[in-house]
């Protein structure tokens, strides 16, 4: 659409050249939504969840009595198979299925919104929005919804009659808040279900090993999928499943199978870490059969796919970038994406689908040393998101133009984000957040000598709080001279003024924020307390993404297509290494603190340092969605010893742990943050609940982890896993361990 889009009590006149303006509309003017006669929005189908028949019961029966709905379980366990399953069987006067991943509750509260009416191109307020939803009994399913118990209860509240069902790692509802139902893992009938299906039969010759997979997998359909998916494409005719002592090699087993056109996709989904388009994977990769390559991956257990397209599941991303060191060519991802969004067929509703994946796009080109291209794509997208109604999505698009037009130099570029960033706070209401950032973008323009933009910010200025009267800009009038002036009257620098080296206009502005001029206007800030426009742009850009491929990382051997399933430890990998790159800590690595279930982000040049560090570690990567569980193969220490349960010295990744037996079925390892964790298990497999912490242990408790270790028969290595419900939770210790000989 190219009209105004109207907003609360104004209409947005979108600029993509000076800036945008707004005005108000009258009631005439104001759209009047018509609700849907049929709101049925659903997800694309998927296979009936086995095992699952008396969660589909209690889930149902709780949408029946409404109210908010908590579905929650660790990563991999099938909360969204479920909530996919139910949402697809739900019958009454309304479903509406979303994915919640990388969205605020504002742009989520709009789209549940148009869901339910035609809307013209509205935004309605808050308080109208209410009135709006009121007597819509819509029952909601938001998947992905990692949203704290405020964020819920606040989205709750903008269709106060619509029953709200949402998915995530940890539980946030409390009390009488609402219902929440905890997913298990399945049992092992239901695991040899599993597997008998994606197999078409079961071969009673594989049977056992098909329990002892089950075991092993504990309840998690994710590793029995695996399973399945390599023995369907091996080479024999006779399905035979990988050996249960295996199950932590394989995903480096099932890459090893994959052809180059489809590594070159995982990679391109890695690279992003979002869901892509499949028109977009064909466009970059240049392959017809995208489609087909991306079902493939889906079906290998490497990918998923979601509404918004195809996305690499974390626990596959430190392997691919084992294969392919270098992220996925940022001038191809610009090109692409730049020529797409200046096409006059992409509609503006395409682009917040890809609104992610276009936030990637431009933080990848920034990355690869071209902010003057990020600025370029950023300064395409953001228009269009403006357009889209999409007002969260729209904040992050101006956050990373602003960084990259920084990076670049680009003052011009600086005042445009700073003044839609103005706009767009007026809009919500932010009234002295949005005089700051128009005064400072007004402020730039008058030294860039720029016409065009000095209007677009007096034109915003009547709605804004009346800043005093500075006196007239002499002609040769210098930044510093303007740096106590918060005035959008008009008077411009002459044409072709340029600032002096190394003056920053914005930064100079944070002295004219604590005007009294700007106190009483309906905001909470006091004066002098807000931030400084340079700050305020920072803190909109999205938090780091998925870590960028390391270059450092070992690759994989050579010939890996042709390992068997059966060869233990033939694909050493490691992901301790893995850094993050990303627009709040780019060049960051990932690393553990020592003796205990801790994390702390540190510069790169401590990483190998760190890595050296003795104990029990498992990391957590903030802000990230990166890894659920990162394993790794070390080399055996001495010669084989004899078997002794758990007991005993073991090698790790990380160096040698203790494991002291305290009774005939429950162990001890010594931490650092906790203290003493116990183990406990028989007959080879063992199992722990402990605590995840996070800045070298001095923080609280983050959540906790489920330890598994699971002990060969001769008793010389151990496999070792670990899940938790804790977001972009990363355990370094998982893998091989190899016990230690006796002293």
């Amino acid at each position: 659409m190219d009209g105004p889009v109207v907003v609360g009590d104004y209409a947005l006149v979108v600029d993509a050249r000076y800036g945008s303006t707004v005005r108000m509309v009258t009631e005439r003017e104001r759209p009047a939504p018509i609700r849907r006669e049929a709101i049925r929005l659903l997800p694309r189908r998927r296979p009936v969840p086995l095992g699952r028949s008396a969660e589909v019961a209690a889930l149902c029966r709780a949408v029946g009595d409404g109210g908010l709905i908590q579905v929650y379980g660790p990563p991999g366990i099938g909360t969204s198979t479920l909530i996919r399953h139910v949402a697809s069987e739900t019958e009454g006067a309304g479903v509406v299925y979303l994915d919640a991943r990388y969205r605020e509750t504002d742009d989520l509260a709009q789209e549940i919104f148009e869901a339910c009416y035609e809307t013209g191109g509205y935004v309605p307020s808050a308080a109208e929005l209410r009135r709006l939803m009121a007597g819509v009994a819509v029952t909601v399913y938001l998947d992905n919804a990692d949203l704290t118990r405020d964020q819920i209860i606040a989205l709750a509240d903008s269709a106060p009659d619509a029953t709200l069902v949402f998915t995530g790692h940890q539980r946030v509802l409390l009390g009488d808040d609402g219902f929440a139902l905890e997913v298990g893992g399945l049992d092992r009938t239901t695991g040899m279900e599993l597997l008998a299906r994606e197999l078409g039969t079961l071969p009673p010759s594989e049977e056992a090993t098909a329990v002892a997979l089950c075991d092993v997998a504990e309840g998690r359909p994710l590793p029995l999928l695996r399973a399945a998916a390599l023995a369907r494409a091996a080479e024999d005719a006779d399905i035979r499943l990988p050996r249960p002592g295996h199950v932590a090699e394989l995903i480096p087993l099932v890459l090893g199978r994959l052809d180059e056109p489809a590594t070159n996709a995982l990679h391109l989904l890695a690279t992003f870490g979002a869901a892509v388009d499949a028109s977009d994977v064909r466009g970059l990769t240049g392959r017809a059969d995208a489609a087909e390559l991306c079902d493939r991956l889906v079906r290998l257990g490497l990918a998923t796919a979601e509404e918004g397209g195809y996305r690499c599941l974390p626990d596959v991303f430190p392997l691919i970038v084992q294969l392919r060191p270098a992220p996925f060519p940022a001038d191809q991802i610009w090109h692409y994406y730049a020529t797409w969004l200046n096409r006059p067929g992409t509609t503006p509703d395409q682009v917040a689908v890809r609104s992610r994946v276009l936030e990637r796009a431009v933080e990848l080109t920034l990355s690869a040393g071209r902010p003057d291209a990020a600025v370029r794509l950023a300064r395409a997208a953001e228009p269009l998101l403006a357009r889209s109604r999409r007002l969260d999505a729209w904040a992050r698009m101006l956050g990373l133009g602003y960084k990259a037009a920084e990076a670049a130099g680009d003052e011009g570029a600086k005042a445009y984000f700073l003044h839609e960033e103005g706009v767009r706070s007026l809009l919500r209401g932010r009234r002295v957040v949005a005089a700051m950032l128009i005064g400072a973008a007004f402020q730039l323009w008058r030294v860039l000598g720029n016409e065009h933009g000095t209007a677009a910010a007096q034109h915003v200025a009547p709605f804004l709080p009346s800043p005093s009267t500075p006196p007239p800009v002499a002609p040769g009038a210098t930044p510093d001279s303007l740096a106590g002036q918060n005035s959008l009257a008009g008077h411009n620098a002459p044409a072709g003024h340029n600032p002096p080296a190394g003056h920053d206009p914005v930064a100079a502005h944070h002295s004219m924020t604590a005007h009294s001029s700007l106190a009483g206007h309906g905001s909470s800030a006091m004066p002098g307390a807000a931030p400084s426009p340079a700050s305020h742009m920072a803190s909109l850009a999205p938090g780091p993404p998925p870590p960028a491929p390391v270059p450092t990382l070992p690759s994989l051997p050579a010939g890996a297509a042709a390992t068997n399933a059966s060869a233990a430890g033939a694909m050493p990998h490691t992901a301790a290494g893995v850094a993050t790159h990303g627009s709040a800590a780019a060049g960051t690595a990932v690393s553990g603190a020592a003796g205990g279930l801790a994390s702390t982000v540190v510069g790169a040049g401590l990483a190998a340092k760190t890595a050296a560090l003795v104990g029990l570690v498992v990391a957590l990567v903030i802000g990230a969605a990166v890894v659920n569980v990162a394993s790794q193969v070390i080399t055996r220490q001495g010669g084989p010893s004899e078997p002794t349960g758990l007991a005993g010295n073991w090698s790790t990744g990380q160096g040698p742990v203790t494991v002291v037996a305290t009774g005939s079925d429950s162990y001890l390892i010594k931490s650092r943050c906790d203290g003493d964790l116990n183990i406990t298990g028989s007959g080879g497999s063992y199992h722990a609940q402990v605590p995840v912490h996070d800045r070298r242990c001095t923080g609280s408790v983050l959540g906790t982890a489920t330890l598994t270790i699971v002990v060969t028969p001769d008793g010389s290595t151990a496999n070792v896993t670990a899940t938790s419900q804790v977001p972009s939770f990363e355990c370094f210790i998982c893998g091989r361990w190899t016990r230690m000989p006796s002293n």
